[in-house]
């Protein structure tokens, strides 16, 4: 019995220990949560076939990153990301092809302003450009920011999502973007809250059974 309980409670160490290590991880997570319109000669992709929008639709997009992991492209930072794309009036998307793309004033790409966008590999993409954040942030340590006095944006080239859905020529639309930066949390897998429980309950069973042996 004495051999099962050690084990038992070093299952519930090790699952206490993973919770509090994601805990400490969501610290560094933010989101980049980006609004706006694609023009109508914007093509959407999906596996029945491809069309151009053919008017002015709004989007919004969550790109989650983990905003110490930036590499340095010389005129900005890029981070690794999953992105959340919702296209209204056609549906939701995601991707992880794109990297989070940020640059703050003293960058010689945009300088004065804040880019902040999301970028595939290849330089496809679209990005808010923004005069203002408060607080402001540094584009190698970037933290939540609400970016303001839009100046105009850029976009072009494709972007692609999971599911063989993509959008191609990529165009802004007439609405202004509006960027922000916030924290972001990562769920930590049910496997782990389940070999917490787990444990927890063996401790009261446990507990129980020296009640019982005592009385």
């Amino acid at each position: 019995m004495k051999t099962r309980f050690s084990l038992f409670l070093s299952l519930l160490t090790l699952a206490a220990l993973t919770l509090s290590l994601t805990v400490a991880a969501q610290a560094s997570l933010l989101s980049l949560n980006v609004t706006g319109s694609l023009d109508g000669a914007t093509v959407l992709t999906t596996p029945g076939g491809s069309a151009p929008l053919g008017a002015d639709t709004l989007f919004s997009y969550h790109a989650i990153f983990e905003s110490t992991g930036g590499t340095n492209m010389g005129f900005g930072y890029l981070y690794p990301a999953t992105t959340t794309f919702d296209l209204s009036g056609h549906g939701t998307y995601t991707t992880s092809s794109v990297s989070v793309f940020l640059s703050d004033p003293s960058s010689s790409f945009s300088p004065g302003s804040y880019l902040s966008g999301i970028i595939a590999i290849n330089g496809d993409g679209m990005a808010a450009d923004n005069w203002t954040a408060s607080p402001s942030f540094s584009m190698s340590a970037p933290t939540p920011s609400l970016l303001s006095n839009p100046d105009l944006g850029m976009a072009g080239g494709t972007i692609s999502f999971e599911g063989g859905v993509s959008l191609s020529n990529l165009t802004l639309g007439s609405a202004i973007q509006t960027a922000e930066l916030t924290g972001a949390s990562a769920v930590p897998e049910p496997s782990t809250y389940a070999l917490f429980c787990i444990g927890l309950g063996v401790l009261g069973y446990a507990r129980k059974r020296m009640v019982k042996r005592e009385g």
